[in-house]
């Protein structure tokens, strides 16, 4: 199996495949965009520079180490300022190889390879809410939404009418590390992205499945709007340092479709 997997999306989006996650590569009339840079496992420039020929910025959409792993091959990258605590501290201890594990076994890759590149990036610049990259002819306007981390960005592609929502809002939207915002300024954040749902067809995701139906984020309201009202299924399904995770959604019930695209790890403490 090769390492990285490049597909078309549209004729000025691609998405480069790893094992377990993927990036994002936007190409503008003038410039290029790339969305996370992976675990840094293997030689990811040498792909993306085979993508696209022109100019680019690198984007991280939040601070863990399978988004920001690759960053040290590029001359800078942009990080959420929300998450720029978090992404420092993490930078001290490199869990790659931990946490990779199945990942890389399952598709026959080493664990313990020279592949690892060093996380930390030569230079790092910092963007917030609302700021828009305008690559020509194509554009991303990074929203933060709060929740997965406290930092996490979603990015608005309002000319090919999508949202990249990365890990922030998926069919199993994880809200219970240290690093996390909680479950309320998830809500909050998530009625925003709604307001904008005219703006967008197609959602697109950093693992499997990739892409999901818009109804994504209305499935994550009404998730996170049970567990604030203590109306969810509330199965444990294992423990984060100690402290039992919940997922608001039992699999092995049955629910309307709306109900069943979405789901949410998360936290009890993390409630407010």
């Amino acid at each position: 199996m090769r390492l990285f997997q490049v597909e078309s999306i549209t004729e000025d989006i691609f998405r480069i495949k790893m094992p377990y996650v993927c990036v994002y590569v936007f190409e503008g009339r003038d410039r290029a965009l790339v969305l996370d840079t992976g675990w840094g496992y293997g030689d990811l420039k040498s792909v993306i520079d085979s993508v696209t020929t022109k100019p680019y910025d690198v984007i991280i959409s939040h601070a863990h180490s399978d988004h920001y792993g690759g960053a040290s091959q590029f001359n800078e990258v942009y990080m959420s300022l929300p998450d720029k605590n978090g992404y420092l501290n993490r930078l001290k201890n490199d869990i790659r190889p931990r946490i990779m594990r199945n990942a890389l076994k399952k598709d026959n890759f080493p664990v313990h390879n020279p592949l690892f590149v060093d996380p930390i990036p030569k230079a790092i610049k910092y963007y917030s809410n609302g700021h828009i990259f305008d690559l020509g002819g194509l554009s991303l306007q990074a929203l933060h939404l709060p929740g997965h981390t406290l930092g996490e960005m979603v990015f608005l592609i309002p000319e090919r009418r999508l949202l990249f929502t990365g890990d922030a809002c998926t069919d199993n939207t994880m809200i219970y590390f240290d690093h996390s915002a909680p479950l309320s300024a998830f809500r909050e954040s998530l009625l925003n992205i709604l307001k904008i749902k005219e703006q967008y067809d197609t959602v697109l995701l950093s693992h499997a499945p990739y892409q999901i139906d818009k109804e994504i984020v209305d499935s994550n309201y009404y998730w996170v709007e049970e567990i604030l009202a203590n109306r969810d299924d509330q199965l444990i399904i294992g423990d984060n340092d100690g402290q039992p995770i919940y997922t608001a959604r039992d699999r092995r019930k049955s629910y309307p479709p709306l109900q069943s695209l979405g789901n949410i790890r998360y936290s009890q403490n993390l409630k407010y």
